[in-house]
């Protein structure tokens, strides 16, 4: 795909100014990692857009670096803990993501049962089935404890409190509610929900995602298993 040009660029990259980027130092042997803010109009940077199955509201690049001048004025943090720096924001981008995994799931289930009450098969709606109530029945059990979760992670850090072991949790759990309300919404409203034109569609399409951005759902398991002490 080629370059897009600076107008179409600045419309796809919204209010985005700078990147963030993480780099090695002049000895390459030294493993530690600096933190920059740098200017996306920087001379020497080259982005290319990347086409996604889902969360097109979200654009991606592939970003290239050819010899880009960094000031130290752009630099984030101290040199050499890039890592550490960029990490300590990563409790709240995730606890951000829990909460939007929620809603979307919420949104999920909404359209799922709406179909299920207004579907009729065999002289009923299919969600007097037993099969169809017991699913919507089991979406709103995962998104409740998602959601719990979320709200006490979400008070912690309202409160100054630790999140350490929260986030995590949180943070898999929503996204794997996600993952479970959004592919069986997709079976109850079947070729309904397949269709182009239905929502639950892109819901489908964009949970994929949740559970590996950010972190994805194996990282979230092996930090709390640290926090019990598990190596």
């Amino acid at each position: 795909m080629d370059h897009i040009g600076a107008q179409d660029l600045d419309q796809r990259c919204r209010e985005a100014t700078h990147l963030l980027t993480l780099c090695r130092g002049a000895d390459g042997d030294q493993p530690a990692l600096t933190a920059f803010l740098v200017p996306r109009r920087s001379a020497g940077i080259a982005m290319t857009p990347i086409a996604k199955v889902g969360n097109n509201c979200m654009p991606s690049f592939d970003i290239g670096f050819d010899a880009v001048p960094v000031a130290d004025d752009d630099r984030l943090g101290a040199v050499g803990e890039g890592f550490k720096t960029v990490s300590g924001a990563l409790g709240y981008s995730r606890a951000s993501m829990a909460a939007t995994a929620v809603g979307c799931a919420k949104a999920a289930l909404d359209l799922a049962l709406e179909h299920a009450k207004s579907r009729v098969q065999f002289g009923k709606p299919i969600g007097e089935f037993q099969v169809i109530k017991h699913r919507l029945a089991d979406m709103k059990f995962e998104i409740t404890k998602a959601e719990l979760l979320v709200a006490e992670l979400a008070r912690r850090i309202d409160g100054g409190e630790d999140i350490d072991i929260i986030t995590p949790m949180a943070k898999l759990a929503a996204t794997e509610a996600l993952q479970f309300v959004t592919a069986h919404g997709m079976q109850i409203l079947a070729s309904a929900g397949y269709a182009s034109e239905s929502p639950m569609q892109r819901y489908w399409r964009d949970a994929r995602l949740f559970t590996f951005g950010e972190g994805t759902s194996e990282i979230q398991r092996e930090i709390i298993a640290r926090h019990l002490g598990l190596r």
